[in-house]
């Protein structure tokens, strides 16, 4: 079987800067290598990943980026095409390429529909699809709340990460670590505030922050103002993806306080697989990636943080546990293995 896949703008499919979506699909094409030949289609990237079949696509606007993967489509025709995030793109390909199946793979949330014709026009570009993949149960819900009647077509295939790779260092340090976006949403800033009034001197906060956009680039600006004097807290900007594992690994804490409501968020899984005690947000679809293996704060804010923080670092034998507990989470129900087999599932049942 032969699969295009189709990445939105914005993403980086290279060892530095990769999103979470370019990792989602990294680790399926290496996982199905076997029986998939996959080629990835998206906006040009320095450096992309070595190993991998990807094709620079030419385009300022989505308009001529879409005629850009038409064209590299209609050169090497697929047996199915996967389209990451974009409805518009997808609908695009399956009117351009009637006789392959179109696979579209939610990330996010869409945008709420503004009225009944709104949401019409938008079911439109449902209808030539074949399936639509969703990262949680929670998004599936969500879309479905705005099109019950296209529940046939829907799948959930839940984030995962090879835990074999990602697990704990032989030694945990008296860390807390974040990885993400710089971004006010993520939490960031709730986040550095409960540890500043934690005063905990024999204890550092990582904080590995992905920084790409303009917005991202100020928002570190401000960060850096925020924590000019404070040297407990170290900031590690775009780092790779076996950089981001080894902050996790020897982490005795992973805090991600998004404050946005999470599709299914890598991080949460990229830590509970490295065998750290985790703190995340009870919104989207992070309930479903924790389990009863996390520590859930129904509102992010600096004091709720820093009351998670403060009964994880008085109690190190609770610590432990919670990341143990997290670890067997991640080994049992976000392994990559099991993912993958549902994932061929979906491409050989269109």
């Amino acid at each position: 079987m032969k699969v295009a896949i189709v990445l939105p703008r914005g993403m980086v499919f290279s060892e530095n800067g990769a999103t979470s979506i370019d990792l989602v699909v990294k680790d399926q094409i290496e996982s199905t290598r076997c029986s998939v030949d996959s080629y990835v289609l998206g906006s040009k990237t320095e450096k992309p990943f070595t190993g991998f079949d990807f094709r620079s696509v030419v385009g300022h606007t989505q308009k001529l980026l879409n005629s850009g993967f038409e064209e590299h489509i209609s050169m090497d025709l697929p047996d199915v095409i996967v389209v990451h995030q974009y409805p518009q793109t997808a609908a695009y390909l399956a009117k351009k390429f009637p006789a392959i199946p179109v696979v579209l793979y939610r990330h996010g949330l869409l945008r709420k529909n503004r009225n009944v014709l709104s949401r019409l026009v938008k079911q439109r570009l449902f209808i030539p699809l074949r399936k639509i993949i969703f990262v949680s149960d929670f998004i599936r819900e969500s879309f479905l709340n705005e099109f019950p009647q296209l529940s046939n077509k829907c799948e959930t295939l839940f984030n995962s990460v090879d835990t074999t790779v990602w697990r704990p260092a032989v030694g945990k340090l008296n860390t807390i670590s974040f990885a993400g976006r710089a971004r006010e949403d993520k939490g960031i800033l709730e986040l550095v505030a409960a540890f500043l009034d934690l005063q905990k001197k024999d204890w550092t906060l990582t904080l590995a922050l992905a920084v790409q956009t303009e917005e991202e680039k100020a928002f570190l600006r401000k960060l850096i103002r925020y924590i000019s004097d404070e040297h407990q807290i170290q900031l590690r900007i775009n780092l790779k993806s076996h950089e981001v594992r080894e902050v996790f690994a020897s982490s005795r804490i992973a805090c991600l306080p998004s404050i946005v409501k999470e599709g299914f968020p890598r991080a949460v899984v990229e830590a509970m697989s490295c065998g750290c005690a985790t703190i995340s947000t009870n919104s989207g679809g992070t309930p479903e990636a924790v389990g009863d293996a996390g520590i859930l704060l129904e509102d992010a804010n600096p004091i709720t943080i820093k009351e998670a923080l403060s009964k994880l670092i008085g109690q190190p034998s609770d610590a432990v546990l919670w990341g143990a507990r997290a670890r067997e989470h991640a080994v049992s129900k976000l392994d990559k293995r099991s993912h993958t087999t549902k994932y061929l599932s979906i491409l050989d049942s269109v």
